[in-house]
């Protein structure tokens, strides 16, 4: 063989080099026919028969399994929920967050008062008595 770039193989070369591949490869090949039958024979075995009612088998039982655990728990949330604190009952209950609203600086979330300017936060309140 001569060192040659890819590209520079002429068709007929490549032609012949992928039939040398071909012939090559339909010498190593199993026959069809019999891996079909082979396969075909093996899928039908008792033991696979066997194997696939424990497979239903095991998904059933799974899904009884499901079934239970869900009534089950229905069945406890709906008897502990049934009676209400007192507390719910009278309005007595508060939010977790309610604390985060009791500030200190309530007043500067508040909004501003109707007349006033939008300076006002601006101005010192000495200027503001000096110039009214």
């Amino acid at each position: 063989m001569t060192d040659r770039e890819p590209n520079e193989i002429d068709d007929e070369q490549l032609r012949a080099r992928f039939a040398a591949l071909r012939h090559v490869d339909s010498r190593s090949e199993p026959d069809f026919r019999s891996m079909l039958e082979r396969s075909q024979s093996h899928a039908l075995t008792p033991s696979r028969a066997l194997g696939l009612g424990f497979r239903w088998a095991a998904v059933a039982a799974s899904v009884v399994l499901a079934v239970a655990a869900l009534v089950s728990t229905t069945r406890h949330r709906s008897s502990h929920s049934t009676g209400v604190s007192a507390a719910t009952a009278s309005g007595e209950w508060q939010s977790p967050t309610a604390g985060l609203l009791n500030t200190h600086v309530r007043g500067l979330m508040a909004p501003p008062s109707l007349l006033s300017s939008v300076f006002d936060s601006v101005i010192p309140p000495t200027l503001q008595q000096a110039s009214e």
